[in-house]
């Protein structure tokens, strides 16, 4: 998520429109669960995923001609029975997405992606509230983020406490659809996630690091080889530790219910170590 949000405000920065799309609605064994997000720039590359195969193909389409139309949408999708068969996929299940139109031109579209970033890089906690309405401004679409501490960024009209009421009832953990008036509203957690200790820098490190910082996590490389942990190699990586060995790293006290260990050593006898 870290990764899909600072390319938001990179893009909203230099003046460029671009598509969020948010499985907001999920149900059987649909491809993605719900809160999977892709951005889709103006040259139809993707950040992220919704799942693949046809329903990724055509909401990377859709993307494009809303970004021609320059408003948001909501598309259903089904991916039962033949339809799943027919698009070589092995899920089936069906749901809705929310495409986003992130305006470059509306200040409190990238106050929000900043704030969003800033939220998962201080690790606090957040919620995003964006009406699903379709627009015919996006300029009118309610839009912000709710802090830990009740403070308010972007574009939110409704009442302190009808705010508080959604973001603090049992089920705010996670991705919601509320209803006021007719109206849908999206409510999503913005939460940092754990941190994931991966010991040894080697080349699938490298590819591994990335993925974690993308879906939100911290990741910390640690490796014996000076040449091999460093930022050159692992730029996303939150923290780089060099160990005089294996055997010598003393912060296992960190790592908590929160936290992951993945072992991908030059060795096997340097990952019973890790283990061990």
């Amino acid at each position: 998520m870290i990764g899909i949000f600072e390319e938001c405000v990179k893009l909203l920065r230099a003046g460029q429109n671009a598509m969020l799309v948010t499985v907001f609605e999920s149900r059987g064994s649909a491809p993605r669960a719900a809160g999977a997000r892709m951005l889709v720039r103006g040259d139809a590359s993707i950040l992220g995923t919704v799942g693949g195969g046809r329903l990724e193909h055509d909401a990377i389409g859709l993307s494009g001609s809303l970004l021609q139309q320059r408003r948001s949408a909501v598309q259903a999708f089904e991916l039962t029975g033949k339809d799943a068969a027919g698009m070589d996929m092995i899920c089936g299940g069906s749901g809705e997405l929310w495409l986003h139109f992130l305006e470059a031109g509306n200040p409190a579209v990238l106050s929000v992606c900043q704030r969003v970033l800033e939220v998962l890089t201080q690790r606090k906690q957040a919620w995003l509230i964006t009406e699903l309405e379709e627009l015919s401004r996006e300029q009118d679409r309610e839009y912000g983020l709710v802090a830990g501490d009740g403070s308010v960024c972007g574009q939110i009209k409704m009442s302190p406490e009808l705010i508080e009421d959604w973001v603090q009832c049992p089920d705010a953990t996670d991705i919601q659809v509320k209803t006021r008036e007719s109206r849908r509203f999206l409510v999503e957690a913005i939460s940092p996630g754990g941190t994931v200790y991966v010991f040894g820098a080697g080349h699938v490190s490298q590819q591994v690091v990335p993925l974690c910082k993308n879906v939100g996590f911290q990741a910390v490389v640690l490796d014996d080889r000076s040449e091999f942990a460093c930022e050159r190699r692992f730029p996303a990586a939150s923290c780089i530790i060099t160990l005089d060995s294996f055997d010598s790293w003393a912060g296992w006290g960190k790592v908590d219910a929160d936290s992951y260990v993945v072992i991908l050593t030059r060795g096997q006898a340097h990952d019973r170590t890790v283990r061990a």
